[in-house]
Formats: C-alpha cells, sequence, structure tokens
C-alpha cells in the first residue's frame, strides 16, 4: 500500500459496484452499509464466502460473505430459467457465491488501476462449513451491507496490520 486511505479507496469502489450489482441484476436494495476496521488474525466467516486475490500497485485478499438467505435470493434470480436437481443446488448455490465475486472484482478492476497499471484477479475460491478463518494478524477493513435478504460482508485484507486504526464507521 502507498497510502492508508488507498485499502478506504479500494473497498470503496468493490462495494459501490457490488451495491449496484445487488440492485441493478438480484433487484436487492441495500438497505445501509457499516465499516469496521480490525487487525486480528481471526476472521469470522458467513455461512457461504467467496474470496479472491487482486494485486497491481497493491496486494490483497477480497471477501464475499453472504448470509444464507441472501446468497439463496441470489442463486434463484441468477438460476429461475434453469432446471437443477435438488441434489446439484448448494454446488450451484457455491457457483453463484463464486461468480458474484468474480464479476464485481473483475468490474472493479479498471477504477483500481492507476498509471496504466495492470490490477490482476486470482480464481475465486469458495468456502462454506466454516465459520472462521485463523490466519496470522491481518488488518481486515469490513463493510457490511444490510438487505432485507440477510447481510453481505466484503472484506479487505491487505498484507500487513500497518493500515490505520481499529474502528467501526458508518
Amino acid at each position: 500500500m502507498k497510502k492508508p486511505e488507498d485499502i478506504e479507496h479500494i473497498l470503496e469502489v468493490i462495494v459501490d459496484i457490488a451495491s449496484d450489482f445487488l440492485k441493478n441484476e438480484i433487484g436487492v436494495e441495500v438497505q445501509k452499509t457499516n465499516q469496521k476496521s480490525e487487525c486480528s488474525s481471526y476472521f469470522r466467516l458467513k455461512p457461504y464466502t467467496a474470496l479472491m486475490s487482486i494485486s497491481g500497485s497493491f496486494s490483497m485478499n477480497v471477501t464475499f460473505s453472504f448470509d444464507t438467505a441472501l446468497i439463496e435470493q441470489v442463486y434463484r434470480v441468477y438460476c429461475h430459467e434453469l432446471e437443477i436437481e435438488d441434489n446439484e443446488r448448494l454446488e450451484h448455490i457455491d457457483e453463484t457465491a463464486s461468480d458474484m465475486i468474480n464479476i464485481v472484482i473483475g468490474n472493479s478492476t479498471s477504477k483500481l488501476a492507476h498509471d496504466g497499471t495492470v490490477v490482476q484477479i486470482s480464481v475465486p475460491i469458495v468456502i462454506n462449513e466454516a465459520s472462521s478463518l485463523s490466519i496470522r494478524d491481518v488488518n481486515f477493513l469490513t463493510t457490511t451491507l444490510y438487505t432485507e435478504f440477510g447481510d453481505m460482508m466484503i472484506t479487505a485484507m491487505p498484507n500487513s496490520c500497518d493500515y490505520g486504526e481499529e474502528g467501526e464507521r458508518e
């Protein structure tokens, strides 16, 4: 990171695109957001979580962590015209989480590229049936999006704890 505000800018870009995606593609309004910063080695997860790495003039991991009802609503809208067997439903919900983070982060890259720097992204990884991750001390900057179908946490995790102060902002 060049400046502490970079992580805030990066997360703001991602949150704006995710909010627009939920509204315009899924028909779900984000009612409110809340931002929290914390340096910890413990990271709580919601029932469905997708993770991607992004890098350019910065390097970090980003997670989208969904309440079950919200990712199921995204899944219903995504798959409304498909005939999916009941035994394949959970796999398709995982793919929905993976697709959403991939689309949002992919659409964020042009706004995050500065001075011709290319922003690279990894393949999404889906984590479910885990309540937390335990990793080395990392600063988490999380924005929670509140919707009528539940919450979604978007978390940016740079490679060190040298960003900002812990705290909560609305």
